[in-house]
């Protein structure tokens, strides 16, 4: 008895253990929409539960399927997943579409989100149900249609087209498509030349299409319902854009009706989910998510809280719900149906797709053959051979239609384009020849800050030149146009998003708005990526330009190269050489000396003649006269000599250090100058904001600080830039040799400093793979061997009227000398003032000897009317001649008597008394 007893027992503990393995099931609810789908899914629950650990689950769990059909009305479809499937508790639904219904979905996901009870759709792609804020808790094995934007971009890619056309309705999943689509191709840099959205259900869409006869791109992307892909097509058919130099490709919906399939051209290239009809794959895939992500959750006990079994209960209450969306989310499993992974919205990532191609029976009906697969991951397989184009043709088109004439874009930049006024009558050529120099003025159109009123102009430069020769080397024609905005090009975030676009030139070629950038655009890297390049048609670099720090040069500029008290010293030695030049010729026994056979003495030393020696002598002006006699005298004036000697050397020699040698010191000397590296408040320095330059400086990790500081002080554009410099706002302005070069020769106040650094060169910007590129290159490149470059250069670059600082000497200026000159003139001026003074003193002197002959005529006639008064009254007339004798002889000897006595009438003259001796 106690073996059966123990027997008893062992059999019971292993059917209690057996018991608790098996206790773990987890039931799953599945909508379908066709009863023979039923069986399906219960096959792939019990191959699930016969193998849990291959498909993720424990040991211990198990899956339990409830399966329902699900009702095309949605409020039944409600009632049913309430009574049928939340009250049994389910952990996720998954559900089809009703029959004839492409909405189901969104009514199974509204429900369940409610109570977060996960979804997984395996039939609808309507783009809707990827917005997160109306389906928070779905999920699907297929992707949306908007996906087929990626796939497009990749084909696009492999067939190496770069420029398309882009037509789209505006329904919620073609508006989807072009967002997404326009984003691809920003990526890759395939350029949408004419995107075209127009509206739902239009019956007229020939002035939507119309323009496309005008693109240069002739590869047409469709992305519209199969109501107005039959619209599209017949009109496309009416304005001949279904010939052969054109090429086609839709969306899936744009060929679902017969009606559109019929009328879609031959050779029409469309795109169909791969698997997409394999329900029972899709339904067998969703199962085996689920059971990976249960089972995952099941590992880290989370799953411990279980989910609603009624739609009485309040929402939101099973937060078990998010982790298990979250982890379906992120599951991935190798299904039916290829590899099942979800992005973030929950939809099917990188699924595959099948590349159809529209062929034509001979009897005229149409039919789809598959040529070529493309797996999602950017992997396209397609045989080209198999492929009948528009047309008929076998060999892929270009998808380009090459016009000769084309769309260039510049940007004002001295001295290569320059934007002048546009002469009344609008013929620019009437501008030609300006200046005595062989220029081209093009006209140009656009925005321009000099002439705000008008955007009609006049453009000429270094590089309006080239465009003419290259025009007439490669054989185009083209029209010029100012960028909208008047940058370079950078890339910036749109909106403050994550999404990076292209400005200035670079953006309006990407965009299709240009087919060639001539201007001085600099070529590097980053601009590489996204445009082309011609050969450089010159070479550059980075440089900087500085203010001139000139040395104010005032008056007394001749005096600088002695102190004032040198100056003091040698003029009181001047004098008092003179003086003891003087008094030693003055007191010498042989300071007068007696000529050779001659009574005569010679003049001896006189203070006047030893002041002219002294100066004489100091200055080198040459002594002719004047000079001492005696040996002491002229012992003093060879050692004065020999002093002014010294002195005038030395004045010499410290005037050339001070007005020549002494040249001012820059700013800053280069790009490794302290003021730069560490900058300050009170040295501003900039670059052209958004430029290649800048991106230079944001690139270089060493240059860092100085980029962050020229954030805050970087300008609109180079010449802004240069004025600040000019007007002392910038300390230094960092910009393109080339173009400051230029400056620096036309004004000479300004300079160029240190190095160049960061070398590059000026190319011609073009869009990626533009036919253009090899020809304007090589006509580019037969420019530089010609000579015509040279001649650009001259005539544009390297003319001005200031020598550089580096490679002319110094000399000296009326700034340095004009003192020299003043004194001078204060000489003059005191000559003038002194003869002035002689003149009249002179005359004063000449006044008074008139004076003195009339005095003595007037005297004489006083005299001989007194004689006669006395031979009128009787007097003696012999003594009064012998007294008249006698005055005359007097007067000769220089002596009138006239006495009292001698006026015997009483008359008293007051001219008596002058003095009458000679001046």
């Amino acid at each position: 008895m106690e073996v059966l007893y123990f027997c008893f027992l062992v059999i019971l503990g292993i059917l209690q253990t057996s018991s608790i393995v098996f206790s773990t099931t987890y039931n799953i609810g599945v909508l379908i929409n066709n009863a023979t789908l039923e069986e399906n899914v219960l096959n792939a629950k019990d191959d699930i539960n016969d193998n849990p650990s291959l498909h993720g689950l424990g040991a211990s769990s198990r899956l339990n399927v409830t399966v329902l059909m699900l009702p095309n009305d949605p409020v039944q479809a409600t009632k049913d997943i309430c009574s049928h499937l939340i009250s049994k508790s389910v952990y996720v639904v998954i559900t089809t579409n009703a029959q004839n219904s492409t909405h189901s979905p969104d009514i199974v996901s509204y429900a369940c989100a409610f109570y977060k009870i996960p979804t997984i759709a395996v039939q609808s792609r309507n783009t809707e149900l990827s917005d997160k804020n109306l389906h928070p808790s779905l999920l699907r094995t297929v992707p949306a249609y908007a996906d087929q934007a990626r796939v497009w971009a990749d084909l696009i890619r492999h067939f190496k087209w770069n420029k398309v056309n882009l037509l789209t309705s505006d329904d919620y999943d073609s508006r989807v498509t072009y967002i997404k689509f326009t984003s691809w191709a920003y990526k890759f840099s395939i350029v949408i030349e004419r995107p075209i959205m127009f509206p739902a259900h239009q019956k007229n869409l020939t002035s939507f299409l119309s323009p496309l006869n005008g693109t240069q791109s002739k590869v047409l992307l469709l992305a519209c319902s199969a109501e107005d892909a039959v619209t599209v097509f017949r009109t496309a058919r009416a304005l001949d854009l279904t010939g052969e130099s054109y090429i086609w490709i839709t969306n899936q919906q744009a060929l679902s009706s017969q009606e559109g399939f019929d009328l879609a051209p031959q050779g029409l290239l469309s795109l169909r989910l791969k698997d997409e009809e394999k329900m029972e794959g899709h339904l067998r895939d969703a199962l085996m998510v689920t059971a990976n992500a249960i089972g995952r959750l099941q590992r880290t006990h989370q799953l411990n809280d279980p989910p609603p079994n009624s739609c009485d209960e309040p929402s939101g209450k099973w937060t078990t719900g998010d982790d298990l969306y979250e982890a379906l989310v992120n599951t991935t499993v190798q299904g039916s149906t290829g590899t099942v992974t979800f992005d973030p919205y929950g939809d099917r990532k990188t699924p595959a797709y099948e590349l159809l191609n529209v062929r034509e029976n001979k009897d005229g009906t149409k039919f789809n053959k598959e040529v070529g697969v493309l797996d999602g991951n950017e992997a396209v397989s397609v045989d080209l051979k198999d492929i009948i184009w528009p047309g008929n043709q076998t060999d892929a088109p270009t998808g380009v239609f090459i016009s000769n004439h084309l769309r260039i874009v510049t940007v004002e930049s001295k001295p290569f384009v320059y934007v002048v006024e546009r002469p009344a009558s609008g013929d620019c050529s009437e501008l030609d020849g300006e200046n005595g120099r062989t220029q081209k003025h093009l006209p140009c159109t656009g925005p321009s800050s000099k002439f705000p009123n008008t955007r009609d102009h006049c453009c000429k430069g270094f590089c309006m030149d080239l465009l003419v020769k290259l025009a007439e080397k490669v054989n185009f024609t083209y029209d010029l146009h100012l960028v909208e905005d008047g940058n370079f090009g950078s890339l910036q975030r749109v909106n403050g998003s994550n999404i990076k676009r292209w400005n200035g030139l670079i953006g309006e070629v990407i965009e299709g708005k240009a087919d060639l950038i001539v201007t001085s655009l600099t070529i590097n890297n980053e601009r590489a990526q996204y445009i082309e390049f011609s050969k450089p048609f010159k070479y550059q670099g980075i440089t900087i330009l500085v203010k001139k720090n000139t040395n104010k040069s005032d008056l007394s500029s001749f005096l600088r190269p002695f102190k004032p008290e040198l100056w003091l010293l040698v003029l009181l030695s001047v004098h008092v050489v003179a003086v003891i030049l003087y008094l030693l010729d003055r007191f010498s026994p042989f300071g007068r000396y007696r000529l050779a056979q001659s009574n005569k003495e010679e003049t001896a030393l006189n203070l006047s003649s030893a002041m002219w020696f002294s100066w004489g002598v100091l200055l080198n002006s040459g002594i002719g006269e004047g000079t001492p006699r005696s040996f002491s005298a002229r012992v003093l004036g060879m050692v004065w000599a020999g002093f002014a000697m010294i002195i005038v050397a030395s004045y010499t020699a410290n005037l050339a250090a001070f007005l020549v040698l002494d040249r001012p010191k820059p700013v800053v000397t280069g790009v490794d100058d302290p003021n730069l590296r560490n900058p300050s408040d009170l040295f501003k320095y900039a670059t052209v904001a958004k430029s290649s330059v800048d991106a230079y400086f944001r690139r270089q990790v060493e240059l860092s600080s100085m980029y962050t500081f020229m954030e805050k002080h970087n300008v609109k554009t180079e010449q802004e830039g240069i004025e600040k410099v000019k007007n002392g706002e910038l300390k230094a302005f960092i910009w393109d040799s080339p173009v400051l070069f230029h400056e620096t020769s036309q004004n000479c106040d300004v300079s160029t400093v240190g190095d160049l650094f960061g070398r590059s060169g000026y190319g011609i910007g073009m869009p990626k793979g533009s036919p253009w590129s090899n020809e304007i290159s090589l006509a580019v490149l037969h420019f530089h061997e010609s000579g015509a470059m040279e001649e650009l250069e001259s005539t544009w670059i390297d003319f001005g009227n200031c020598q550089s600082d580096s490679n002319s000497p110094t000399t000296l200026g009326l700034q340095h000398m004009l003192g020299v000159f003043i004194m001078v003139a204060a000489g003059i001026g005191a000559g003038i003032v002194i003869v002035i003074l002689e003149v009249l003193y002179y005359k004063h002197k000449g006044w008074r000897k008139q004076q003195q002959k009339v005095i003595k005529k007037t005297t004489e006639q006083w005299q001989e009317h007194v004689q006669e008064r006395k031979h009128q009254t009787g007097g003696n007339e012999n003594s009064s001649r012998s007294r008249s004798r006698a005055s005359k002889s007097s007067k000769e000897n220089g002596v009138d008597h006239l006495g009292n006595g001698n006026n015997p009438a009483g008359f008293k003259n007051p001219i008596y008394d002058v003095e009458t001796s000679a001046p």
